[in-house]
């Protein structure tokens, strides 16, 4: 082990800041960012109680632009509302209720 050459290295005697010019696609200041498990859990809450009939009044929160519904009712990927309007679900970032 004492064979071994010693190895060079250079003294760094300026400031480093080679980060400065990374990105980060998801982190842009006020983009919504859907999170699927805790709006998939939402969604489950409203459909899985025991009451015949479903009607909420919710407010839809879309990337780009929010919407008043009534919903009525889920398929797998879909919402339909009282008007007979489907709503990917795929596009919701988030729901509240009304």
């Amino acid at each position: 082990m004492k064979d071994l050459p010693k190895v060079f290295a250079n003294k760094i005697d300026k400031l480093l800041s080679n980060n400065k010019n990374v990105s980060y696609g998801e982190l842009r200041e006020g983009e919504k960012k859907a999170d699927r498990d805790a709006l998939n859990k939402k969604i489950r809450a409203l459909f899985d109680k025991e009451s015949v009939t479903y009607s909420y009044n919710c407010k839809i929160i879309f990337k780009d632009h929010e919407e008043k519904h009534i919903i009525i009712g889920k398929t797998d990927n879909y919402l339909v509302t009282r008007r007979e309007k489907l709503i990917p679900i795929n596009d919701i970032i988030d729901i509240e209720l009304n």
